[in-house]
């Protein structure tokens, strides 16, 4: 934020890092109390409490959408398939269930021998009657959004640019005009994908404007030097 503020254009205004953000991570311990037969999440307020140093670290985003440098955007509830995390759990999945009693869900499927599609694809579709609970997710994630940062989300990013058209409607009627992302997005099939190009400014189906990422800062990639 201090190197942020330091810098000016000929206006007087800073760099604004648009900071897409999710409001939610499972909460382990109702899950493994239920049995692994239900879903629960907590707050990424609460999740901040539970690491060493960083109770405040709401309160210090907070500063930084008062001081104007710093906008959360909506990037999903969680950054997680529920419905297929959930079914590995019940179904004993070793990896599963190891790296849950570890607190962590994100297994890339490249290092797994489970048969599965990817955890991290939180709108990714094994059948459409998934469709459903996927709204549900994206409406209720926009209203915790709104509770946790005060404002509405203009914009949305799906988790690894996945979505299906039929979440464009709700978004919409949510407040959210923008739709970020690449240069596509992809909408998820039972079986596959359909890739839809985009370009900055296209409008979908409902009247919001693709956004493309201007640029990729991904510092866990160590084989970048950014």
């Amino acid at each position: 934020f201090e190197t942020l503020a330091k810098i000016k254009d000929l206006n007087g205004n800073s760099p604004v890092f648009t900071a897409n953000s999710l409001v939610a991570n499972p909460d382990f311990s109702k899950i493994k109390i239920d049995g692994f037969e239900r879903y629960h999440y907590e707050l990424t307020t609460e999740t901040y409490k539970k690491y060493p140093n960083h109770a405040r670290s709401h309160e210090f985003i907070m500063e930084g959408i008062r001081a104007g440098i710093f906008v959360p955007q909506f990037h999903g509830r969680e950054h997680l398939n529920v419905i297929r995390w959930i079914n590995g759990l019940k179904g004993n999945w070793p990896l599963t269930r190891r790296t849950f009693d570890l607190g962590l869900f994100g297994i890339s499927t490249s290092i797994s021998n489970e048969k599965r599609k990817s955890y991290m694809e939180a709108y990714g579709l094994d059948d459409f009657s998934e469709l459903s609970q996927h709204i549900h997710i994206v409406k209720e994630g926009l209203q915790i959004f709104e509770k946790i940062y005060g404002y509405k989300s203009k914009s949305f990013i799906a988790p690894n640019y996945t979505w299906h058209c039929d979440l464009d409607q709700h978004l919409s009627d949510s407040g959210v005009f923008y739709l970020q992302g690449k240069g596509y997005r992809k909408e998820p099939l039972p079986d596959g994908y359909n890739i839809r190009r985009t370009y900055m400014g296209k409008k979908a189906r409902y009247g919001q404007i693709y956004l493309r990422r201007n640029c990729l800062f991904e510092p866990s990639f160590h084989a970048s030097d950014w």
